[in-house]
């Protein structure tokens, strides 16, 4: 039981409520949704993922190798690596800038399979909030708080999808989760949301907070492999590279009341060098698809 005394008096059971609460009905993350779900107007649209809803995860083939290839040598290109989050020194690669290497990024990650798990899931159409190449080198510890056992801060309402650049016998690394009813079985302990420094990256100090065994799953991680996954409640812990660097794109989707070409044309994408992970408010997003009517509807009903 040493891991559940050591964090024993710093676990708060209703510490992920509160997280949850805030982004969902503070931030009018929940409303904004709904807002989407009524706008879908997709002719045929696609039936949610049995697999993602029950497990919150699932493995895609987003692209081939050679596609994988291409992309990440055309981010290298005359570019060095850099930090793309503003305030925390732990996430590095290249930063897109440019609109239309963005929208390339974006259109080989959301293939048709892609398109339809995620849109199915939202049960709306979506949109890139932000998307990162980032670029991990080998190590031997974790190096950060994306190295220890988490969820992401943020609305439920939200999936990630990490798309692997390059082949992951080259590098060693990638990602683990636990399946949903794991997943809630630690939550309900308190872990979820805490400081960083207090993450395990041990799979039995999990175990001891869900009150019984767990198994981690890690999907396929070959060069054009991806995970799609809910970041705010699954469970998952980065895999430390060991032999080389590992790249990945990484998109954070939102649902939108516009598909996702039309919403980054207008704007929607943020960079995380110059903003916030998050807005203040989810009709800041209606305000840059310029919806302002809607945007104001949605703040009054908060």
């Amino acid at each position: 039981m040493k891991w559940r005394k050591y964090f024993e008096r710093r676990l708060d059971r209703g510490r992920a409520a509160r997280v949850y609460h805030e982004f969902e009905c503070t931030r009018g993350y929940a409303a904004y949704h709904a807002f989407c779900q009524q706008a879908w107007a997709r002719e045929r649209p696609p039936t949610p993922d049995r697999g993602l809803v029950h497990d919150g995860y699932m493995a895609l083939d987003a692209m081939s190798p050679a596609a994988a290839a291409g992309l990440l040598e055309r981010c290298r290109r005359g570019a060095t690596p850099e930090y793309l989050k503003k305030d925390t020194r732990n996430l590095r690669g290249f930063r897109v800038r440019d609109e239309e290497l963005a929208e390339a990024l974006a259109a080989a990650a959301l293939s048709p399979a892609v398109d339809a798990a995620i849109a199915g899931w939202f049960g709306a159409e979506y949109l890139v909030h932000w998307l990162t190449v980032s670029e991990t080198p080998p190590g031997s510890a974790p190096a950060s708080v994306s190295f220890r056992w988490h969820c992401d801060r943020g609305p439920r309402q939200h999936l990630k999808l990490i798309v692997y650049l390059n082949d992951g016998s080259e590098h060693g690394g990638g990602t683990a989760f636990l399946a949903r009813a794991d997943s809630l079985a630690v939550a309900a302990s308190g872990y979820l949301f805490g400081r960083a420094k207090r993450r395990t990256y041990a799979v039995d100090g999990l175990a001891e907070y869900a009150g019984r065994p767990v198994t981690p799953w890690q999907p396929p991680t070959g060069a054009g492999a991806a995970v799609l996954f809910e970041p705010s409640t699954i469970v998952h812990v980065g895999i430390m590279p060991t032999r080389a660097p590992r790249y990945a794109l990484t998109l954070c989707l939102l649902p939108s009341p516009l598909p996702w070409r039309e919403a980054l044309a207008r704007g929607t994408r943020s960079d995380l060098m110059d903003e916030d992970l998050w807005h203040g408010h989810a009709a800041e997003l209606l305000e840059r698809l310029a919806m302002p009517e809607d945007a104001a509807r949605l703040r009054g009903a908060a």
